[in-house]
């Protein structure tokens, strides 16, 4: 039997949980190194941080004004509140603070919120961490969208069909229709030839169809970093921690020769603004996901378009918070100055070149890890970078186990020649 996924059933679900748990349903997940301290208690009550999953670090902490900086370190580990030192203690509900840049410092807090109260604020940590030239931090909001829109509302100069029922609804609109015809014509074959049940089986990669931009995607970016070392004043030696990092470059890896394919982005521009549906995006709270670099293809690297035929590499997964918030912390391991050799820059003693790689999300089934989205991928991605992700809202059924009806597309022979032509 079919069972239609209502929008408030995911809502009631977690609403529930929040009641019945404690306000958490998993903890907040961190990478790397991170030092942790106490900036605020407002609660008389006993509060414990909880560290586990890291290298360094893991213990159940006290939180008190006087305890010095916990230090954790790991590439993967959780961070939890509770009211208690028992390992089935209710937990606190968590809310991040967006990172800012302090001097040579990343820093971000994280609120801890009683669950049965109107966000009342029981204490603040403080996460700080230095600058390197190898560590990349993306942070944002993660939320849904819905019906009637059908495109991704949150990226940016392009417009992202991230899902087959998207895709044969933008072929309703002259201009997208003749923008993938023009991109993506061998695509367009072979989804018109699918049959209903293949659909439901086969995978759909994602298409971008660029709205302003002169490129069809971006061309690969890489970015040299200035390095300003702060020494002691009292020895020869420099103290890595005190690196502060800035950007003074960034350029073009591959030059293309490919020549453009002209689509009529003036009549895209004004149907993306005054033409097509709109819907409010709903937070999308306590939700894991998985973060991969995406190796573009040869095409991809000389300007083609995006095909997502390119290798993914994982680094890592992340949860959002009780609000929709994440952070993500990623390094990329190349030596900085290695890899300038290739492009011919002379770089001195105190600088440093590094990628800007391009990372995509995935949501996934936590039984057997399968893939239930993908979004398109977020293109040079810098060293600190806010990326606010947004989902189909449809796609989350899957992972409550809850089953949808297929995509509602119907195309009958002669819609499929008329589209064709």
């Amino acid at each position: 039997m079919t069972v239609l996924f209502s929008k408030y059933m995911f809502d009631n679900l977690r609403n529930l949980c929040h009641i019945l748990f404690g306000g958490r349903v998993v903890s907040l997940k961190m990478q790397g190194t991170w030092c942790i301290t106490t900036k605020s208690k407002a609660s008389n009550h006993p509060l414990y941080l909880v560290i586990t999953g890291a290298d360094r670090g893991n213990g159940v902490y006290e939180i008190n004004l006087n305890r010095p900086p916990i230090s954790v370190t790991g590439q993967e580990w959780q961070i939890s509140i509770r009211r208690d030192s028992e390992i089935d203690s209710i937990n606190l509900s968590e809310k991040i603070h967006f990172p800012y840049k302090l001097d040579n410092k990343y820093q971000f807090d994280i609120e801890c919120l009683y669950p049965d109260s109107q966000n009342q604020c029981a204490a603040t940590l403080s996460c700080s961490k230095p600058q390197t030239t190898c560590d990349f931090i993306i942070y944002g909001e993660v939320s849904t969208y819905d019906k009637p829109c059908f495109f991704n509302p949150f990226y940016h100069f392009y417009i992202a069909l991230e899902t087959r029922e998207a895709f044969f609804e933008a072929l309703k609109y002259d201009p997208l229709r003749l923008a993938i015809k023009k991109l993506y014509l061998d695509r367009l074959s072979e989804e018109i030839l699918i049959s209903p049940l293949e659909r439901s089986t086969t995978p759909f990669k994602p298409i971008l169809i660029p709205i302003q931009d002169e490129s069809i995607i971006p061309p690969s970016l890489g970015q040299v970093l200035n390095i300003r070392c702060n020494s002691n004043k009292n020895s020869d030696k420099l103290d890595q921690n005190n690196n502060l990092i800035t950007i003074r470059e960034i350029f073009t890896l591959i030059r293309t020769k490919k020549p453009k394919i002209e689509i009529d982005r003036q009549a895209l521009v004004y149907l993306h603004d005054k033409v097509l549906p709109r819907s409010i995006t709903e937070p999308l709270p306590e939700i894991e996901f998985q973060c991969c670099e995406y190796i573009r293809t040869c095409e991809e690297f000389q300007g083609g378009p995006f095909s997502g035929e390119g290798k993914r590499k994982k680094i890592g997964s992340c949860t959002s918070d009780r609000f929709g918030n994440y952070i993500f912390n990623f390094s990329k391991s190349e030596n900085p100055h290695l890899e300038s050799s290739l492009f011919n820059l002379k770089l001195n003693k105190d600088c440093a070149f590094q990628f800007m790689p391009d990372i995509l999300i995935q949501l996934c089934n936590k039984e057997n890890n399968e893939v239930i989205h993908e979004t398109v991928p977020y293109w040079n991605v810098p060293l600190f970078k806010r990326i606010n992700i947004c989902f189909p809202k449809k796609k989350l059924a899957a992972l409550e186990d809850i089953i949808c009806d297929e995509d509602d597309i119907n195309l009958s022979e002669s819609d499929a020649e008329l589209i064709l032509v």
